[in-house]
């Protein structure tokens, strides 16, 4: 099965797939310093809250550092087929 895009239509999809991941980066780098702060100005028992907050953070982060990676293996999946 073929994705049928052309040469610019790959392009605007990295464009729009750059300035996303840039976006969303910074919303992450901002999470994990609020929770970073949340966690240091909490008590014992509100630190598990903070914890709690930070590991979806981490994995959305992660998906954002990998998502280039991932819309490629898919371009160059479907393009092979």
């Amino acid at each position: 099965m073929k994705l049928g895009l052309g040469q610019g239509a790959q392009e605007s999809i990295s464009t729009i797939l750059g300035i996303v991941q840039m976006v969303g980066i910074a919303i992450a780098i901002a999470m994990i310093m609020y929770v970073g702060i949340k966690f240091m100005s909490s008590s014992y028992g509100k630190k598990a809250d903070a914890k709690e907050t930070l590991i979806p953070v981490l994995i959305g982060a992660a998906l954002l550092a990998l998502a280039p990676t991932i819309v490629k293996w898919v371009f160059d999946t479907f393009e092979k087929t």
